[in-house]
């Protein structure tokens, strides 16, 4: 059988292609992705300044305040008018909404813990069994517990990182003979619909 030789050139040509991939992404989307949070804030904010004298109540001055939103069955994302770091925890009450994915100067992008493929450590109230929720949008998130182990429709799960936060409550037990797992949904309790205001977990 012949050998074949590496072919210098193709292997250059590959490495230039990759490098000028990872510098698009980090000198053009990344600024471009900042400066439309920033034009996206300052235009809703702008907006929100017309009726605050009117919602000045039920807006506090020092609350972190939702300003636009995205929802539909695959994901959600919103607008924070603050700018927060990567990774910080969203929360409203004792209720863990979502993880900041991105800033820029005045504002944040926050995705929701059931947006698909975001994981989450949770437990189990009722059994205590700790496990790993992923999105699956719709407000949905996903478990894996193996069969045996209470759980019901209706049981909190909650997140616990010295805080104890309410992640949601199980809408539905999938359980198939083939499978030594239950498959359990978990339904967020949040109405992204109405949520105005947000705080950051320190």
């Amino acid at each position: 059988m012949r050998r074949r030789s590496l072919n210098i050139r193709k292997l250059f040509g590959g490495l230039i292609i990759v490098f000028g991939i990872i510098v698009f992404f980090t000198t053009a989307l990344l600024p471009l992705e900042r400066f439309i949070l920033d034009f996206a804030s300052s235009f809703l904010w702008r907006y929100n300044d017309l009726t605050r004298q009117q919602t000045s109540d039920f807006f506090p001055p020092d609350g972190i305040r939702v300003i636009g939103r995205r929802s539909d069955e695959f994901q959600t994302t919103f607008l924070v008018n603050k700018p927060l770091t990567e990774g910080t925890k969203i929360i409203s009450g004792n209720i863990l909404i979502g993880i900041v994915r991105s800033q820029s100067n005045t504002a944040s992008k926050v995705e929701s813990l059931s947006s698909p493929f975001l994981k989450t450590e949770g437990i189990f109230e009722r059994s205590g069994v700790a496990t790993k929720l992923e999105g699956k949008g719709a407000g949905l998130m996903e478990a894996s517990v193996p069969r045996g182990v209470a759980v019901e429709r209706g049981d909190a799960v909650w997140y616990d990182e010295g805080r104890l936060l309410l992640l949601g409550r199980v809408a539905k037990v999938v359980d198939s003979q083939s499978n030594p797992f239950l498959t359990i949904l978990i339904e967020h309790p949040i109405n992204f619909s109405t949520l105005w205001i947000v705080e950051a977990l320190e």
